[in-house]
């Protein structure tokens, strides 16, 4: 995730962020001091959790935006980055390990699969 702090534009993450902030302690307290603004925005897809619901009243605004996946689709046990050219996707269980794949095309399928989800909560 350390390329997201030298990208310009909107990021889209989907994700589990209890289970996140255990893994990306430092990646969040980036994120957390990260100016946003047109050049820097941020769409999330969280879980119902009450750190991911005070994580959206504390941070959401014009540039952060928050939904929340429904409890019936719960556990949702990954992570999945969208940003620039670059679907980083995560396992956040025990065994943790990353995918990240550097492609246009795969990462706008990702982005119009996260604009169905964005529309349909």
């Amino acid at each position: 995730y350390e390329d997201l702090f030298k990208y310009q534009g909107e990021v889209l993450y989907i994700g589990n962020l209890p289970a996140a902030l255990e893994i990306f302690k430092k990646s969040y307290k980036k994120i957390d001091q990260s100016a946003y603004s047109s050049l820097f925005s941020l769409r999330e897809i969280l879980d119902t959790s009450e750190i991911s619901k005070q994580y959206a009243e504390d941070n959401d605004g014009e540039y952060h935006q928050t939904k929340f996946i429904p409890n019936e689709f719960m556990p949702f046990n990954v992570d999945v980055g969208i940003f620039d050219k670059k679907t980083i996707i995560t396992s956040v269980t025990k065994n943790y390990f990353s995918i990240s794949i550097d492609d246009k095309s795969i990462t706008d399928s990702f982005r119009a699969i996260f604009e169905v989800m964005w529309r349909g909560l």
